[in-house]
């Protein structure tokens, strides 16, 4: 303010708005409403970004390659991510998790085992009453998610059944070890239901007690919905890691009559569901993802090959070879056949009523050819032979699962 001797004069600014002169100071002003405090800003990168209506807060720079998300879990409503890792092969820890493969079987009834492809049902006892079974979405069903196929859990009947629950299990209980997880999948049921969704650590024979990680209840519409989880999984530091080691996810149902069908199982680093992403990247690449623990070669014509020769080295045995179309986690443990016969050189058949592994090398690791002895009656020693159907339906199955 001007001073004229001893008196303070003030000084004026011209009001367009009000066509009139005042006084600097005087009146109401906003001008400082446009002004950042510049103390927010920490580094290079820094992001000021709204939280409110009127407020904004600071974001740290990302990392090097990574993009800004959507993400309404933290302040500001956005979080960095890696850069294409919206939909990419290996973002995914669920092998199947849209329930494409089913080697097995397109339906399993009161089940306690494997169903669709690394998707186990579990429980105390199999559940009486029980149906799980593959489904194809309706055209216009979750739409630009890439998801063929869902899996239908119905329980019409308890029978006494303590638990119901579907386990998936993740190969090697490093992974995820110490990190934020994020699981996220699309699900529905026929009437309101809480599901409970939980992931933990187990480290194998001879080694430390199971570690507890995410547990989560979530209610269930009719309609379809993407559910998502987040949290962390404990780091393995100082824990003992024993053989088969491994991190499972348990989808725990209701002890109550239901149908829920579920789809698009996603686990992935970070504190985001990204768009759902095949472990194997393609269709194809998931099958054989699928084949790396369990691998089934199946015709339903009668008297077709089925894959395998071998020679006779007895009237009741032979040895069989059997190529994989992919390197198995491990050298199988078990082999599971129906309707299988042989036909050795001299055109004679006879049916094959038992497969037996032969001893596991334990030198064989990612095995790519299997070796079994063939039982039955009516083989003549010293024969070429090869494997092939008694009747529709015949298959052939190894499993190497954890």
């Amino acid at each position: 303010m001007a001073t004229l001797g001893n008196t303070p004069r003030p000084a004026y600014v011209y009001d367009t708005e009000t066509d009139t002169w005042v006084p600097i100071g005087v009146g109401a002003h906003t001008h400082d409403d446009l002004y950042i405090n510049q103390t927010v800003i920490d580094a290079k990168g820094d992001l000021l970004v709204g939280t409110a209506d009127n407020s904004y807060a600071r974001l740290a720079k990302g990392a090097d390659g990574t993009v800004l998300v959507a993400d309404n879990t933290t302040q500001t409503g956005l979080a960095w991510q890696p850069y294409a890792a919206q939909v990419v092969a290996g973002k995914n820890a669920v092998i199947n998790g849209g329930f494409d493969n089913w080697q097995r079987a397109s339906s399993f009834t009161n089940l306690h085992g494997y169903t669709a492809d690394r998707w186990l049902a579990t429980g105390a006892t199999a559940v009486a009453n029980q149906v799980i079974s593959r489904q194809t979405l309706t055209p216009g069903d979750l739409s630009g998610t890439g998801l063929k196929h869902f899996l239908r859990h119905a329980v019409s009947g308890l029978n006494g059944a303590t638990q119901i629950s579907l386990q998936h299990r993740i190969e090697n209980v490093e992974t995820f070890s110490g990190q934020t997880v994020t699981l996220s999948f699309y699900a529905k049921a026929d009437s309101a239901r809480n599901i409970t969704a939980v992931l933990s650590q187990h480290f194998g024979s001879g080694g430390s007690a199971d570690a507890g990680g995410l547990q989560n209840i979530i209610s269930l519409d009719t309609a379809w919905a993407r559910y998502s989880i987040t949290g962390n999984l404990q780091s393995i530091t100082g824990k003992t890691v024993g053989a088969s080691s491994f991190v499972y996810l348990a989808i725990v149902m209701p002890l109550s009559t239901f149908t829920i069908d579920i789809t698009g199982v996603q686990i992935e680093s970070g504190p985001v569901a990204t768009p759902f992403s095949r472990a194997g990247g393609t269709i194809q690449g998931e099958l054989a993802a699928c084949q790396r623990y369990y691998y089934r070669t199946t015709s339903t014509g009668a008297f077709a090959g089925i894959g395998g020769n071998g020679f006779t080295y007895s009237t009741t045995e032979a040895n069989i070879q059997v190529q994989l179309p992919v390197p198995m986690r491990t050298y199988p443990s078990s082999v599971d056949l129906s309707n299988i016969r042989y036909v050795d050189s001299a055109n004679s058949a006879a049916n094959i009523s038992q497969i037996a592994m032969w001893q596991i090398p334990a030198s064989v690791t990612n095995a790519t050819v299997v070796d079994f002895k063939a039982i039955g009656t009516g083989f003549t020693s010293g024969r070429y032979v090869f494997l092939q159907t008694s009747a529709g339906n015949g298959y052939l199955g190894f499993s190497a699962e954890l």
